[in-house]
Formats: C-alpha cells, structure tokens, sequence
C-alpha cells in the first residue's frame, strides 16, 4: 500500500524529517569545527594582547581611545613656531679632526668626555676641587675661560688679536689671584684639623696640597704644557687637566634652564654638547659602544628628571612626525657644521612632540629620514625647550642626536661601556669636600651669646637659684642658643670649647637626665620664645677627662616621653642625652649649667659603660626596636616632629624631615636590624594590616572639605613586615649637598608595593564612587640600595637588563617578603585619587623605610630570550587540552543520546 501523501519527501513532513536526520548527522562535527575556530580566534587573540601596539590599534578603532587619531595633527600644530625661536644658538661645532688632537689613546679619557663622569679616583678629586675653584669666577669670567678651554686652537699663520688676549689674560690674573688666596685658606684649615686630630697624614698625601702646587705651575690649565721629564709632578699633570675638563663641563651645565627658549648664556654650553655629539659618534662608529649599551629613556623621565639626564648619553625610540629644514651653525673662529630638525612622536601613548638636532651625516646608512619612519636616537638631553606653536606656549624635550638609525641594534662586545660609566653617577659623596670654616659661624655666635650673658657674672652666683629664675637675664640666652642653633651645633661637633666670655663657651655635654621640672614663663617671654614654658633638666654629665659632673639643662623643648602622662614635670626619668649649647661654670667646679635648643635622645659612643643604663633600667621603658636606633646614633627626639606630622589632617613629606629620614634610610643600609649583633627578636615585627589597623577612616557629618578623618593611636618606627607585589621601582635623586650627606649617597629608590592584607577591605570614601582596596593595599617603601634579582626585567622580552640599571623607573611585578620601619602616614599625590576627586585628592598609606628584601621566588626568572619559546609551548599545549576536552565532549555525548526512531504509519486511506 502506498504511503499516504504527507509522508513523500517533498511533503512538509517529509521536509522536517531530513532536515532532522541531516542535522543529527553532521551535529557533533559542526561542534568540534566551531569549537576548534574559537580555539583558535581566542589563543590568537591572548597572543595578540601581549602587544601593546596591537591593543592600541585595537581600542582606537573601536573609540576607547579617541584622543590618539588626533595626534598627528596635534604634533603639526606644535610644530607651528616662529622662526627666532627654532633657531639654536649661533654657534659651531667643532669636526672629528680637530677633536682628535685633544684626545689621548687612552679610550677613558673618550668615555670621560661622553658621560662626564671617571673612575679614576685622583682624576675625581681634582674634578671635585676644580669645580669649587670655578664658583669662584663671575660668570662672565668663566664663559671667557670656557671658550679659551673649549674653542679651536688659534692658527699659526693667523694675526694676534690683541684685544682679546689682553682681556683673557686680565680675567685669569685676577681669577687665580683670588682662587691661590682661597687655597691657602682651605689648606690652614685642613692643617689646623689634622694637628686638633692628632692625625699623622702628611701636606704631601694631601690632594688639597697637591692641587694647590699644580695650580701654581700652571696659569693656562686647559693648554697641556711640555713638562720636564724630571718633574716629580708628572704623572699629577695629565690628571690635574682631565680634572680641570670635568668641572668645566659640570659647571657650564648649570647654566642651562628648562621650560624657556634659547638663552645668551646657554650659547657655550650648546657649543660644548655638539663637541661631545661627535665624541658619541666616533664611539659608535668605531664600535667602542653599541646603542643597545646606552640608556633608554621614556617622556615621562624627560620631563620630570631633566637635571639627573641632561648631557649624559641616553637613547629614545620614536617615530618621525615632521622633518623640517636643515640648518647650520656658524661662529667665528669654529668650523661651519650643517643639521637636520625634524620632530618625534614617542612610541609610548604621550602625546608629547620632541625636538632633535641632528649633524648632517648622522642617519644610518639606508634610512631614510622620512615622516611615519621609526627611528632610535643616540645623543644627548639637552633642555626642555619652550617654542610659540598655533596652540600657544608649548614645551618639548629637545635632544641632539649622534646616531639615527633603525630601532634594532645589536650590543657591542667591548668590556667598556657606558653602562660602567653610568654607574659611576650615583657616588656616596663628593671625593673632595671644602673644609668648613667655624670662624665665621663663631663670630656670630660669639657677638651673640657674649651680649646675652651680660647680666650673668655677678660674684658668688648660685645656679641652681639662677636657673629657675624667668626674667630676662636667664630667657635672653635661651632665645640666643634657639636662634643659632644651626650654628652652634655645627662648632659642638668639633669637640673642642669655644669661648663666648670668661665663664662662658660653646661646648658640649653628655650624660643621663633623670628629672625634668618645667618653668612658666610671662607673657612677654613666652612671645619671644613662641611658648609657654621652659624646661629644666638635672644631667648626671660625663666630661671629656672620665669625671662626672651635675649638670643644669635649661632648653626650649624636650622630647614628650620625658614628660608625665598629663606634660608635667617628671622626678623618675632615666634616659641618656647630648646637649650643644652655651655652658657656664662657676670657678669652684659645680654645678654646671647650659643653655640648649634642645637634648638629643641618643646613647653617645663615648658614655662609659658603666654609665649608660641597660635598656631594662630606662625610664621610661622603650621599644627593643628604638634602644637598637637609640644606639646607632638615631635621635629619638625626632619621633615626636614625625608624630605631629602624621595627626589631622596628615601632611605630606615637609622639609623638616629630610634629616630623620634619610639618616634612616642610610641607617638601614648600614646596618639592617635582623643582621646587627645582638639585636632583638624579628618577632616584634608586625604586619602591614595592624599598621593600617591603626588608621581607620569614619563617616562623620560632612563638612566644607569634605569627610573628616578619625585616627587611632599609632606609634612611628614601628618594626612592620609584609608580603606584597612590587610594581614599581623609582630612583630618587637627592641634589643637596647636606642631604647628599644625612643619605651617604646622591639617590635613594621608591618601591610602589601592593601589600597583601589578607582578607580585608578599604574603603575610601569619594565624592562619586568609592574606591576599594580587597586583599591588598598600596604601600610606599624606601631603601637605599637594591638587590640585583630587583634590577633585572621581567617584562615582554623587549627590555634588557642595562636599560633597568640607570633607568629612573621601571616595572618588575615581583613578590617579595619585605621587612623594614614603619615611618609614618603620609598623604601623595595618585592618578586614581585625582581621578575621583580631582587635583586636591590625596592617597594616604604607610612610609617604610625597608632593611630586608627578600624575593619570593625560588630560582631566577626567566629571561627575555626564553619568553618566546615558553608563550608558544603553552600555547601548543592549551590547544592539545582544549581539542582533547572537546572531543571527549562530544563522544560522550554521542554515546549516551538515544537513537531517534520512526514509524511507519499503518492506517488506511
């Protein structure tokens, strides 16, 4: 019997049951293709997310980021200056030729030109006293003895320019003169300090001695004259010069100022660059360095570090925006030198445009120095050049090129570098220091402290009676000593007694203060010294021959932890001090009695044992922690500014404490608290979450500025250990001589840590959405030196290591064990806080000053020349589990479905 007519094939019935079985046919095979392909689509795009230009690419397309298609244009606008302003300081440069006859076969002497910096320690010396020496010309001096130093010697053949040589010689008769009569003064001092010492070293092992006997021999120290082979100054002379060359080049860079156009002074020191540009070059043509052994450097250290960059060799990737037209340089009496300008646009997402200058010549050979062509610049930073551009006053980075070439390049195998020479930038201190003059701060404080103690000299004085007095005869000398504190301090270190008068001197006591009574002072004394009270202290003093003596303490300030629980006097301290101040005897021998600021709260090394109470006998008891800084000579009474600074609202890093801090930071570097002998248990150490336990934020009535702030009690230099993920690390460079000194270096580094809190939240509080911290929370530690597995990269592979050992910042995302001094609370400047409030948002997190650093990983990481090979195994292998996931998917799947079955239909028409 025929089958009934909804049954053909081409019925509607007939229709669904072939697209049924065609579809239960072909489906597991349709599900291993589309997963294969999305198998693929994903590990394509993992790896395309390790480029960064490919994410870029990716979000400007799609519009996340808008601002970037605008930057080729923002680049032309900027480009828009006047023609007064494009044009560098008329001047020339001198060629290759002309360079080679100042130089020496030695190659340091070449890498001393480049980097201006040697390892030489004598060539470093002499530098070091030259550049004090050069302070010493006015300015327009010092530009005639530069361009007499630096400039093409004068032709045989040429005529005499009487003129000038008059005046030149005029400005070095009159330098020298003054500069040999400031010599001999530093060489008195040194000798009066050698023999108040009771050292044993000689005028002849003097660098100072020596210097001044080479400086009398030469009136023209950038000429190399023919010594006598007989001079036992010979080999001093070709290192007196080098020294001399050094502190010039320092020295002409102070003139340089960021954020301006061209000045007139800044005309020799662009002279002198162009010099070293070609010194650059010839080091890379000749293979003495390669560009990959110089220093890379991003926008951001440009603009923010100019000072620790400029004129020293570093390298900068880009690509070319704008060429403009070449120039020259020309000066009479230099060689006429041509350049090309053109513009850079930096590979990073800064928008900033950058100027470079580069000597015709320059661009690598089969470069094409065309717009859209990435290029590597090997040179110099100059300034931040400020130019007119249709947008208004712009700024940008303006860099002089040696080398302009692709953006690859291979390294050199010379074992000079200068990678070593960039090392050598960050020294603990200058190899030659001025001797300090006290004359001159004794004579002020000696005019001072004499005509304050005019009232003080009465026959038979008690003073004891006389120090509790409050009238003027005993608050002048107190508001004289707070007033010349600095320099008092600065005559006591010397351990030697000034004299102020007959009874009076400016000295120096030691010993334990055990009772500290305070005085009230009327109102008029109370203005002058902007407090209320004074405070007298009774010494158990040590003097210099064994013998202990009373001693009577009066001083403006003393630390908290003297005083009672309420700030009264205190009759149960115990606590060793030091004192500078004006000390008055009477002739029968006791007591004594001293005018100070205020004590230091330190164990002095040379308090007699049996002096110095053991830490279980102070009173009031002390932290194991603060008795190991009490004795490295740490100042306790420094806790208590530290403290002040830290209540509300809590205060940025201030001026007043460089001297705590960076004594700190040297301190730790010294002499790390878990390596000193006999130093307490690294138990008392607590975790960064109790640190931040102890400062909690509430949610108070509104007020003006917004949320207030609640503060929990809280201890600085606590012991605090953490565990936490570096992911930055910045060198600080520190400039100032006196700080350069409380550090014992020219730099100290900032680690960004997000430090692991456990299970834990902050919340902080915005005026939109709040910002949350889980598990972990931003830390800022400091230290002043850190370990190699810390300066190696961990990054795409694109980075080498040497790029990291002068960079000013970079990124390791390490896990490290950290353990150091909680400092304080402190309030900085962060993207995602000025983000959600704007310019007045402020993080606020721990300071820790960090004197152990151990990484959490087990062997070295990887480096950049194995990344590759691991990427694609790993990717091989997700590829093999997924595949294999999705076909033992898909065959249990077709093992366990029923078979769909039909039935023919057995009814009549």
């Amino acid at each position: 019997m025929p089958n009934p007519k909804r049954d053909r094939w081409y019925s509607m019935d007939g229709q669904n049951r072939s697209r049924y079985q065609a579809s239960e046919g072909s489906r597991g095979t349709r599900k291993i293709i589309s997963l294969v392909i999305l198998l693929g689509l994903v590990l394509i795009l993992i790896q395309q997310t390790s480029d960064t230009n490919k994410v870029e690419q990716v979000a400007t397309a799609i519009g996340l980021l808008p601002n970037l298609n605008s930057v080729e244009q923002t680049d032309n606008d900027n480009q828009a200056e006047s023609s007064e302003l494009q044009s560098p300081p008329r001047l020339d440069s001198l060629s290759s030729k002309s360079l080679s006859s100042k130089s020496t076969p030695d190659r340091d002497y070449a890498f001393e030109k480049i980097a201006l910096q040697t390892t030489n320690p004598t060539i470093d010396a002499y530098a070091d006293i030259w550049q004090v020496v050069l302070d010493l010309a006015p300015p327009a001096s010092l530009l005639k003895i530069a361009r007499a130093a630096f400039s093409n010697p004068p032709s045989p053949d040429a005529a005499p320019t009487d003129t000038t040589s008059t005046d030149l010689s005029t400005v070095v008769q009159s330098w020298s003169e003054e500069t040999q009569s400031q010599l001999d003064a530093w060489l008195k001092i040194e000798t009066e300090n050698t023999v108040t010492q009771n050292q044993t070293t000689t005028d002849n092992e003097s660098i100072l001695f020596r210097f001044t006997r080479l400086f009398q021999k030469w009136s023209k120290p950038w000429e190399v004259p023919e010594p006598d082979k007989s001079d036992s100054d010979l080999e001093d002379w070709q290192f007196f010069q080098r020294g001399f060359q050094l502190a010039l080049d320092r020295t002409l860079l102070e003139a340089i100022e960021d954020n301006s156009p061209w000045r007139s002074n800044e005309r020799l020191p662009f002279l002198r660059s162009w010099q070293r540009i070609a010194v650059l070059r010839d080091a890379i043509a000749s293979g003495e360095t390669g560009p990959a052994q110089i220093p890379k450097v991003e926008v951001s250290q440009l603009m923010s570090v100019a000072d620790s960059l400029r004129c020293t060799p570093i390298r900068f990737l880009g690509t070319v925006a704008r060429v403009d037209k070449a120039d020259s340089i020309r000066e009479p009496g230099f060689d006429t030198t041509e350049y090309d300008i053109f513009w850079l646009r930096p590979d990073d997402m800064s928008q900033q445009p950058i100027k470079v200058y580069a000597p015709s010549g320059n661009v690598d050979q089969g470069l094409e120095l065309a717009e859209k062509k990435p290029v590597m610049i090997c040179g110099f930073f100059f300034k931040r050049f400020a130019y007119a551009s249709q947008r208004g006053p712009e700024v940008a980075p303006l860099l002089m090129a040696a080398y302009v070439g692709p953006t690859t390049a291979s390294a050199s195998n010379t074992s000079t570098t200068l990678m070593q020479f960039h090392s050598t930038r960050s020294k603990q201190e200058p190899s030659w220091m001025p001797p300090i003059d006290l004359s001159k701060p004794y004579g002020i404080s000696k005019d001072r402290l004499a005509s304050s103690m005019s009232g003080l000299f009465m026959d038979n004085v008690d003073l004891d009676s006389l120090s509790r007095r409050d009238d003027m005869e005993v608050v002048r000398p107190l508001l004289a000593v707070t007033t010349l504190s600095p320099e008092i301090r600065l005559l006591a270190r010397s351990r030697q007694s000034w004299p102020v008068t007959a009874r009076g001197s400016i000295a120096r006591i030691i010993g334990v203060v055990n009772k500290v009574e305070l005085i009230a002072l009327a109102p008029e004394f109370a203005s002058l010294l902007d407090r209320d009270v004074a405070y007298r202290c009774n010494v158990n003093a040590t003097l210099p021959d064994g013998s202990s003596r009373k001693a009577i303490l009066l001083c403006s300030a003393v630390p908290n932890a003297w005083l009672s629980e309420a700030g009264g006097a205190t009759d149960t301290l115990l606590q060793p001090c030091l004192a500078d101040g004006l000390l008055l005897s009477d002739e029968t021998g006791s007591p004594l009695m001293m005018w100070s600021k205020s004590p230091q709260w330190i164990a002095p090394f040379d308090l007699p044992v049996d002096s110095t109470p053991a830490p279980g006998n102070l009173r009031p008891e002390i932290a194991l922690s603060h008795w190991f800084l009490m004795q490295k000579q740490w100042d306790l009474s420094w806790l208590d500014m530290i403290q002040s600074m830290q209540t509300e609202p809590i205060k940025p890093l201030s001026q007043a404490e460089h001297e705590p801090l960076y004594t700190l930071i040297r301190l730790a570097k010294q002499t790390p608290y878990a390596e000193a002998p006999d130093s307490p248990s690294r138990t008392d150490a607590q975790s960064i979450a109790g640190i931040l336990d102890k400062l909690r934020t509430t949610n108070k009535s509104k007020v003006a500025s917004g949320k207030t702030l609640e503060l929990k009690p809280r201890t600085a230099l606590d012991r605090v250990s953490m565990e936490g993920r570096i992911v930055r690390v910045t060198m600080v460079p520190v400039q100032e001589p006196d700080q350069v000194k409380m550090l014992g270096a020219d730099h100290y580094y900032q680690l960004d840590v997000m430090a692991d809190v456990g299970n834990r939240s902050y919340e902080i509080k915005t005026e939109t959405d709040p910002i949350v911290y889980h598990k972990e929370y931003p830390v800022t530690c400091v230290m002043a030196e850190l370990p190699a597995w810390l300066r190696e990269s961990e990054g795409d592979g694109t980075e080498q290591s040497s790029d990291l050992s002068s960079s000013q910042t970079w990124y390791p995302r390490r896990k490290a064990i950290l353990e150091g001094w909680f400092y304080r609370f402190w309030k900085y400047k962060t993207l995602e806080m000025s983000q959600a409030i704007g310019d007045r948002g402020r993080q606020i997190g721990p300071l820790v000053v960090i004197d152990s650093l151990q990484s959490t990983l087990s062997e070295k990481p990887s480096t950049s020349n194995s990344q590759p090979f691991g990427n694609n195994t790993l990717s091989i292998l997700i590829s093999l589990l997924g595949v294999g996931a999705i076909w033992w998917f898909v065959r249990n799947r077709l093992a366990t479905k029923p078979k769909l079955k039909f039935q023919a239909s057995t009814s009549d028409p």
